[in-house]
């Protein structure tokens, strides 16, 4: 029961903090020649809502569906997958620091300075954690492994409140904050530091029984 009342409070929370859209946006199908240049791969024509609560749920989502003449139907989950990656870069803000050549290994903490995250999009990006933890999506848990911790540090303040708003983004943003020391190699010897430095904050804005679970899955 505790696992469907958390799946409603997603499916409540996407329709809460993400825009409808206008019109009728499924009036065209997708076609094979078209499909690569379908804006809803590139802009926010498509709302951000269809492709969470798609993958929330495991829906092959009908923008994604093409019918032949004889009535096959053929899923391009290669295109669904590059919807959720545009998601992915626009709520961590990859674009800006994908032509980053200084060699920095902590590089999402230069875009810090050049755009900052809004509230709303944290919310976002955390939604997009708590799918990719539930579903065991590899390819987004490991993004996030590397860019999450880097984002908190930056914008700790708007994260705890989001957290403390939206007790059911916790445990899978503890669990990528955690993951972030140590993954492929590298910043290990910065887990202690991070823990001094947040411990208390933690516990302070999601309360003992929370904050202490976190901050398991972070050590």
């Amino acid at each position: 029961m505790f696992k469907y009342s958390i799946t409603l409070l997603s499916l409540a929370f996407v329709s809460a903090c993400t825009t409808q859209p206008t019109g009728n946006t499924h009036s065209t199908p997708y076609t094979h020649s078209t499909i690569n240049s379908h804006p809803a791969l590139n802009t926010h024509a498509n709302s951000d809502s269809n492709i969470f609560i798609n993958k929330l749920l495991k829906i092959n989502d009908p923008q994604f569906i093409t019918q032949a003449s004889d009535g096959t139907s053929t899923y391009h989950s290669l295109n669904a997958y590059k919807a959720w990656e545009a998601l992915y870069i626009r709520y961590t803000k990859r674009d800006l620091v994908d032509n980053v050549t200084d060699g920095s290994t902590d590089s999402l903490k230069q875009r810090s300075s050049d755009k900052e995250l809004t509230k709303t999009e944290i919310k976002k990006l955390l939604l997009i954690g708590y799918i990719a933890k539930l579903h065991a999506d590899g390819a987004t848990s490991q993004s996030l492994s590397s860019d999450l911790t880097p984002l908190y540090n930056s914008h700790s303040t708007s994260f705890l409140q989001v957290m403390t708003e939206l007790p059911f983004l916790i445990p899978s943003t503890c669990y990528f904050l955690g993951n972030h020391f140590g993954f492929e190699d590298k910043h290990a010897d910065k887990k202690t530091p991070f823990l001094k430095a947040n411990a208390a904050l933690l516990v302070t804005a999601l309360g003992a029984e929370q904050g202490n679970a976190c901050l398991e899955k972070i050590r």
